[in-house]
């Protein structure tokens, strides 16, 4: 469920970057989410929005993991069913 998470909320982590780090450019100010996914899926391509994904989704793999893991044996530890 994690991993599926990073990958559907991926693009919108995309454009709020973009967002944020092209603010002080005039030609990449974005006058919301709707008009960002817009014009860059039409300048760019859709696909850009997923570039670096793999990396997102191979950490995200054992993140989780450690993190359910650990929940368990507290869970365990303190007498939790």
């Amino acid at each position: 469920a994690g991993i599926t998470e990073h990958s559907v909320m991926f693009p919108v982590d995309s454009i709020k970057t973009r967002m944020q780090v092209f603010a002080t450019s005039p030609a990449a100010v974005y006058t919301g989410l709707g008009n960002a996914f817009t014009r860059i899926s039409s300048t760019e391509g859709v696909r850009v929005l997923w570039r670096g994904v793999s990396s997102v989704i191979m950490g995200a793999g054992p993140a989780h993991a450690v993190h359910f893991g650990t929940y368990e044996a507290i869970k365990e530890l303190t007498g939790g069913n």
